[in-house]
């Protein structure tokens, strides 16, 4: 069995805005790589929660979850890779994500 996955990354504000990115689709794998820059313009008083979510593209019915993670960005320091651990029922993996 193989998915067509993609990820949204949300950057929510302390004020309650969110800031949303997409990836692309990757067909048919079951680990994808995106190696995908997204930028997001902070102000480090915003105190931002960073969330990613793995959705598998279904061109007939709705895109399924295959998982999510949430992390505030204070626990989360920059440049270098922070594995984040999806879950939901059909999470299984993480997401590596790098903060700069």
């Amino acid at each position: 069995s193989t998915s067509d996955p993609y990820a949204v990354v949300a950057v929510k504000l302390a004020s309650g805005k969110v800031k949303k990115e997409k990836t692309p689709v990757v067909t048919k794998k079951l680990n994808p790589v995106w190696e995908k820059k997204l930028e997001f313009r902070l102000d480090e008083k915003e105190l931002p929660q960073l969330e990613v979510e793995v959705l598998d593209h279904d061109t007939v019915s709705a895109d399924d979850s295959l998982g999510a993670a949430a992390f505030p960005f204070p626990h989360l320091p920059g440049d270098h890779p922070w594995q984040l651990f999806l879950r939901g029922p059909q999470a299984q993996g993480f997401v590596r994500v790098t903060v700069s």
